[in-house]
């Protein structure tokens, strides 16, 4: 048995530290062997030292350019690394040189998958279909794709038939599991990832998504047990660390909040993951604390980009923007540099006055992206500071904006019955005891998961009430289409968050946008009796002043005046907040956004 040969076996049996000093001492005999500069490569690209991989995977094909087993490893390399054009370059090489590569295909397909480049996606998912028809793996990634695209319908129905055609295969079962929960079906999720649980998997993806689950149901402190679960055995996965620390930060468990970052950075050496800590201190206003951080992290993490997206974020929460702007320019000039990071520096020039390169920035995104709503606010913030008469025909606040008043269903008497049962119900759902950590409410609490799922009669009624509303302002708003570029008009829509939210004696919202809805909401089902004959705004929903720290403040544009049973619908870029009311009592609402569909059939 050769060296080599041994190395492997050591490889294969995870005695890594082995297998690499084996590797090594062979490539010292014999730099150029293909074999070994590969096998060591995916070694070190196994355990994530993808810097220390590239080059010998690279070195292994220059003396055999044509290896698509080598090109293969390559390309994932560059995708965990984030290079997804040098990864899709790789993979179609791989591909080109073995088209019956079938780990290529899937990984390609995941690479672009992750970049959430769907169209593409599923075009080459289909075209692998029609050469392996019966894959599970292909079928499976279609499904995802769809569910990934919005295509609901069609992505349920390749889960059901999946998961019918193979009840036992646990990972179509937590693929099915996870539809089910983003189809606002979190309790049927839930009863499929027990059965995964009970089976013995112990996998940190299972217990990401049943504390997904229980978070959806209100039951925050179950959430928090299997996100604990989940980081234990991957303490880098940052949407777990996200969702932990955003409902301990509700429960007011101060002792834990943040505490599993802090675990994690003994273990690893990951910048996203700092990088995450960084924003969540800046997302509750601790800019001095996040900015000390980032000066003491190690120098190679001060080379990438999101740390200077990040000093410009400290900087300008502490109010020193023309410091702020320096590390933004820095960041600009990153080929990496993504369209929220553009937004954030567009934020910080806006403040600056500098409009002109604010609106150079915003025209790049939105040639790109018409429908990114906080690109459009800007734009209309942009327009409004410098007096120009199109920010009226992109915030027609009275054409725009549409009150009703939600219809009783016939098992009820009168609005103020059918308002007071909605309260009833949503009032059990506040199981927080704090605000959301993004921090647009203040002094009350939201609920989580998605509302509209909820499987009650006066859940029912009252969807039924909102999209009466809904018919109503599409025919109301029709006309705008055409006098608007950015406003859409509804059309065949779908719901993408509804929520309550209970304000409490001094509680409000300040101005934000919605960024992921066409139009949102607000519906009064509660309102403390001295508000409702009040002559003052207090509580009134206001519209117009954007959530920026301007030269010269801009006020609202348009007030509403808060009634039970009044349901306001508007577009989701307008920026709007609520007035804070000072009466010991509460406000209950109840908000929705709904998103034009680009699929009408699947």
């Amino acid at each position: 048995m050769n060296d080599l040969t041994v190395a492997l076996a050591a490889h294969k049996a995870g005695n890594i530290e082995y297998a690499e000093n084996l590797y090594l001492a062979y490539l010292l005999k014999k730099p150029n062997d293909i074999n070994a500069n590969q096998l060591l490569g995916v070694l070190y690209s196994s355990i994530r030292r993808y810097d220390d991989a590239i080059p010998l995977l690279k070195r292994a094909l220059r003396h055999s350019p044509n290896q698509p087993f080598v090109l293969n490893n390559l390309a994932l390399c560059y995708k965990n690394k984030q290079n997804f054009e040098r990864a899709e370059r790789f993979f179609q090489k791989a591909i080109q040189l073995k088209p019956d590569f079938k780990e290529a295909h899937k990984n390609y397909i995941a690479t672009l998958s992750s970049q959430e480049v769907y169209d593409k996606a599923l075009t080459f998912v289909d075209d692998a279909l029609s050469h392996w028809p019966l894959e599970l793996t292909f079928r499976l990634q279609q499904a995802n794709i769809y569910r990934a695209m919005g295509r609901s319908s069609k992505a349920m129905k390749c889960f059901e038939k999946l998961f019918l055609e193979n009840p036992h295969n646990t990972d179509i079962m937590h693929a099915y599991a996870v539809a089910l929960r983003v189809n606002n079906k979190p309790r049927e999720a839930l009863a499929l990832l027990l059965t995964l649980e009970r089976s013995g998997l112990n996998a940190f993806e299972l217990f990401h998504n049943m504390g997904n689950a229980h978070s959806d149901l209100g039951e925050l402190q179950t959430a928090v047990h299997y996100y604990v679960r989940a980081l234990a055995l991957n303490c880098e996965y940052i949407e777990s660390h996200q969702n932990l620390n955003e409902i301990l930060w509700e429960l007011k468990d101060q002792e834990r909040f943040l505490s599993s970052y802090l675990s994690a950075f003994e273990k690893s050496e990951s910048s996203s993951l700092r990088f995450s800590y960084v924003r969540t201190l800046i997302r509750i206003g601790d800019c001095s604390l996040a900015l000390s951080f980032l000066e003491s992290l190690n120098e190679r993490f001060k080379l990438e980009t999101t740390y200077f997206e990040l000093l410009g974020m400290c900087y300008n929460g502490l109010g020193n923007k023309a410091q702020a702007l320096v590390f933004y320019e820095k960041m600009a000039i990153s080929d990496s540099v993504n369209v929220d990071q553009k937004l954030n520096f567009i934020r910080v020039l806006i403040e600056s006055n500098k409009l002109s390169k604010a609106k150079l920035i915003l025209e790049e995104i939105l040639q790109a992206d018409a429908k990114n709503k906080l690109a459009i606010a800007y734009l209309g913030t942009c327009l409004r500071l410098q007096a120009d008469p199109l920010e009226s025909e992109l915030n027609d606040y009275c054409g725009m904006v549409k009150e009703y008043y939600i219809p009783v269903p016939d098992n009820v008497d009168t609005l103020e019955a059918f308002c007071t049962k909605i309260c009833e119900y949503v009032r059990h759902l506040h199981t927080g005891q704090n605000q959301p950590l993004e921090q647009t409410l203040q002094g009350g609490t939201q609920t989580r998961g998605n509302l509209f799922s909820q499987d009650h009669p006066v859940v029912s009624d009252l969807l039924a009430s909102i999209k009466s509303c809904l018919h109503d302002y599409a025919l109301d708003t029709q006309p705008l289409i055409s006098k608007s570029k950015y406003f859409e008009g509804l059309s065949s829509y779908q719901f993408v968050g509804s929520w309550s939210v209970k304000l409490n004696k001094d509680g409000y919202h300040s101005n934000h946008i919605h960024p992921l809805g066409t139009f949102s909401s607000v519906l009064y089902i509660k309102l403390p009796q001295k508000l409702e004959c009040s002559n003052s705004k207090a509580g009134w929903l206001k519209l117009g002043a954007p959530n920026l720290d301007l030269q010269n403040e801009l006020p609202p544009k348009h007030y509403v005046e808060p009634k039970v049973g009044k349901l306001v619908i508007f577009p989701s870029y307008m920026w709007h907040g609520t007035e804070k009311f000072s009466e010991d009592d509460e406000r209950i609402t109840i908000a929705f956004d709904v998103k034009n569909a680009d699929f009408k059939h699947d």
